[in-house]
């Protein structure tokens, strides 16, 4: 019973046109990834209006900072739409993609921190929080990409 009702299981998750629907686990990380996108666009929103009240001759100093953190948002934006494209069109493609994507942002996140550092001072709280967000996305992402590799449905539903 516990092979064919499995069996069963996925095959509910079929669409009328007999392709595997988006659901469960799958539609949360697409959630996920729509999220990522809205708040990295948040982001760069509010380093455009911060970049507007900065002083004229703090400037030169701050300039590089604002430009390298929206590059990372805008990066991450683009990764994320990507990853949801690949998703959404079930593309094999998408379980390597989403490896290669998690790593990349993670590096992006540690260098953006040690390069921040390197140009302000940055109290231990602050630093402690940055740090515990990177630490908490790197497990996030770790279980994800678990799921990704040893799910059925998973390699069931990416069939393009």
């Amino acid at each position: 019973m516990g092979e064919s009702g499995s069996q069963n299981e996925l095959v509910l998750c079929h669409g009328k046109d007999g392709l595997p629907k988006l659901g469960g686990w799958l539609l949360l990380l697409a959630a996920g990834q729509l999220l990522t996108i809205g708040v990295r666009a948040w982001d760069i929103s509010g380093l455009m209006e911060t970049i507007r009240h900065v002083d004229p001759a703090a400037m030169d100093l701050v300039l590089p900072i604002f430009r390298f953190e929206i590059g990372v948002a805008v990066s991450q934006i683009v990764l994320s739409a990507g990853l949801l494209f690949l998703l959404l069109t079930k593309r094999r493609l998408f379980v390597r993609a989403y490896i290669v994507a998690m790593i990349a942002m993670h590096l992006m996140n540690i260098v953006d921190l040690l390069w921040l550092r390197s140009m302000v001072y940055l109290m231990f709280n602050e630093m402690a929080m940055m740090l515990g967000r990177i630490a908490a996305g790197v497990v996030a992402s770790g279980l994800w990409i678990w799921y990704l590799l040893v799910s059925r449905r998973v390699k069931l539903t990416l069939i393009r």
